[in-house]
């Protein structure tokens, strides 16, 4: 039984370092700067720009179409 405590012991020390491990590399994903920030917010507005366009190009196809454009 002895054996069986200490192995269970064993794997809360390293689920907890896991754990961690999985913050930390959480939180290295995050941006580390104000100009990372700035940049991935300058990626993204353009990402919603395309996709802006890319919608009034499908409605006025849909209309010519004569479909309703979705909603």
């Amino acid at each position: 039984m002895a054996n069986l405590a200490a192995l269970k012991e064993q794997l809360k020390q390293q689920l907890a370092a896991v754990e961690e491990h999985e913050k930390a590399l959480g939180e290295s994903l995050k941006p580390q700067s104000v100009s990372e920030v700035d940049d991935l917010h300058a990626k993204l507005q353009g990402a919603m720009d395309e996709l802006k366009t890319r919608r009034a190009e499908l409605e006025k196809e849909e209309k010519s179409k004569g479909k309703e454009p979705a909603k």
